[in-house]
């Protein structure tokens, strides 16, 4: 991980997953992701969502979702 201090002190993180499985969890901060290779299938608000190569994602943090903040 690190920062990139030309963007505002953002997080960067670049991985390699193979044969991997995240247990059920959630980020505290807002994410974006790129997947650059292979298949992905997170389960997400009771549905599976196939995620390859050139896909975006994003999320929220805990307890921020679009109507708190409108608020």
């Amino acid at each position: 991980m690190w920062r990139a201090e030309d963007l505002g002190g953002l997080e960067l993180l670049r991985a390699t997953l193979t044969e991997f499985a995240f247990r059920p969890h959630a980020h505290e901060e807002f994410f974006i992701a790129l997947t650059e290779g292979g298949l992905a299938a997170p389960t997400y608000r009771g549905g599976t969502h196939v995620i390859g190569p050139g896909d975006l994602t994003s999320g929220f943090r805990v307890g921020l979702d679009r109507a708190s903040e409108r608020a």
